[in-house]
């Protein structure tokens, strides 16, 4: 027993120095495979260890299944993801330091965490933990000295600049070409309106609402081909700009289809 002890103790020693031979033994004492030997030695185990560990290792499962990419283009995960992930970075990665006095206190508590430590715990690549460990980091720092940020929130991330080949000058022709379309009219009820966010104030406006004779899939083959089509549609090779699903998109909401109602009235 007394040789046991001297191999536990030489392990102990061997680890650094006293601070971090401590840390250590802190760490064996918050494993569950030690709770029984460190009972039956007359120690006490920290509270609720375990539960603290389980709930590590749910964190730990939840971030994994967040990271996984829900087949968007190029793997990335969405902003209701990415919004999930950081508040998860936020609550386990500590926050920069303001000042010196406040760095000397934290390195005499407790040991500095490293991109590796986080990387065991945090889903992603070495080069992506390190990235949003930074960030997250940043982020409690602003938020920890009182740095207001246009644009900076707790739980939500800044949304992507999408890209789009069709562009905001051809999406405003199709607009227009869509109010002029014969195909298309006014309703001749005046009541007949519906509520619209106006682009440039925001605010919502109400305005009558414009009857499709026809299908939405005639009205997107007239846009390439007839009397009516729009050059502009096309690229320099001539192939189609707008998919169907983007001119749906497009169509403003207060263009509708003709119910039965409208057809007895025109």
């Amino acid at each position: 027993k007394e040789r046991a002890a001297n191999v536990i103790l030489n392990a102990v020693q061997s680890v650094g120095d006293e601070q971090v031979q401590a840390y250590a033994l802190r760490l064996f004492a918050n494993k569950p495979q030690a709770a029984k030997i460190v009972l039956g030695s007359g120690l006490k185990v920290p509270d609720n260890t375990e539960k603290k560990l389980q709930m590590l290792d749910n964190l730990t499962s939840h971030a994994s299944e967040l990271f996984k990419s829900d087949g968007a283009a190029k793997g990335r995960v969405n902003d209701d993801q990415s919004s999930a992930l950081q508040v998860l970075y936020d609550a386990i990665v500590e926050p920069c330091n303001a000042n010196a006095a406040s760095t000397a206190t934290s390195t005499s508590s407790t040991p500095k965490l490293t991109t590796t430590d986080y990387q065991k715990v945090l889903p992603g690549s070495r080069a992506t933990v390190q990235r949003r460990v930074k960030k997250s980091k940043d982020r409690k720092t602003k938020f920890k000295v009182g740095a207001k940020e246009e644009g900076l929130m707790y739980s939500r991330v800044k949304k992507r600049k999408g890209w789009s080949k069709v562009s905001k000058e051809l999406q405003k022709k199709v607009v227009e070409w869509l109010k002029n379309h014969p195909s298309i009219v006014e309703s001749p009820t005046i009541k007949d309106t519906i509520l619209v966010r106006d682009a440039n104030t925001g605010e919502k406006v109400r305005v009558r609402k414009r009857l499709m004779m026809c299908s939405i899939r005639e009205l997107y083959n007239s846009m390439y081909e007839g009397p009516l089509k729009i050059p502009e549609a096309r690229d320099d090779r001539g192939r189609e700009i707008i998919s169907d699903t983007k001119f749906r998109a497009i169509i403003p909401p207060n263009f509708v289809a003709m119910r039965e109602s409208h057809k007895v009235m025109c």
